[in-house]
């Protein structure tokens, strides 16, 4: 496994445990789409079509790779905006849950994103 399958591995792998902490912590979107079952669907809808976007990308579909790129860039991003609105607000519980998980989305798609556009297909 080379390290840009690895890093996308592991920024799968930190999204799943995101959606977790952020249920959790009860973050405040999920009062916005009605709780915490609504929340899980929408999130479960919302990491297969990143896995989608793995298999095809391993499979050298050229539309994978740049929807994979958009994805290593949204996540960091994420995690990014989680551990800001943290320490802006101070409210975790009940509020901008997701922090913890958020420095592994920074770390993981960070790299990936930058790994990606030195693997990018041509022509």
């Amino acid at each position: 496994m080379n390290k840009t399958t690895a890093a996308y591995v592991l920024l799968l792998g930190g999204h799943a445990l995101h959606v977790a902490e952020e249920t959790w912590g009860h973050f405040r979107v999920m009062n916005m789409v009605g709780g915490t079952a609504p929340f899980l669907a929408i999130n479960a809808v919302l990491f297969a079509i990143p896995v989608i976007f793995f298999i095809s990308w391993r499979r050298g579909r050229r539309w994978a790779f740049w929807f994979s790129v958009v994805y290593a860039g949204f996540m960091a991003v994420q995690g990014l905006f989680h551990n800001l609105a943290w320490l802006v607000t101070g409210r975790y519980f009940n509020g901008f849950a997701g922090a913890v998980s958020g420095l592994w989305l920074i770390a993981a798609g960070v790299p990936l994103f930058f790994w990606l556009l030195e693997e990018r297909p041509v022509g």
